[in-house]
């Protein structure tokens, strides 16, 4: 396989999979984000606060945006991380086994 055709697929599968992640977040955690804020917006009407419905709902959309772009940023960084230096096999004769570990370590400290 071709070095560059590898690096797009690596890349793009990276993308692919922050995509993915991205959109379950959204399925699974922000529910519980919209009720949490609904919950303080409604806090802050019986307090007598001024609240904008249009500005949070704008504000919500766009971090939800933020939250699928991130996603794609990180698969796309990982599958950079992991899928080029350790997996192309022309890599390999650069890789020694100390790079590898290096490796591993830095992305356990990340996901700690």
């Amino acid at each position: 396989m071709k070095t560059i055709i590898f690096i797009i697929i690596t890349l793009l599968s990276g993308a692919i999979a922050g995509t993915l992640l991205g959109l379950i977040n959204q399925a699974i955690v922000e529910p519980f984000i919209d009720e949490a804020i609904e919950i303080e917006t409604q806090n802050m009407i019986s307090e007598g606060e001024n609240v904008y419905p249009q500005e949070i709902n704008n504000i919500r959309l766009w971090q939800k945006g933020g939250e699928i772009v991130a996603g794609i940023l990180l698969g796309t960084s990982i599958g950079a991380l992991l899928g080029l230096p350790i997996l192309e096999p022309h890599f390999q004769d650069l890789i020694t086994r100390r790079k590898v570990l290096y490796l591993q370590v830095l992305c356990s400290q990340y996901y700690s």
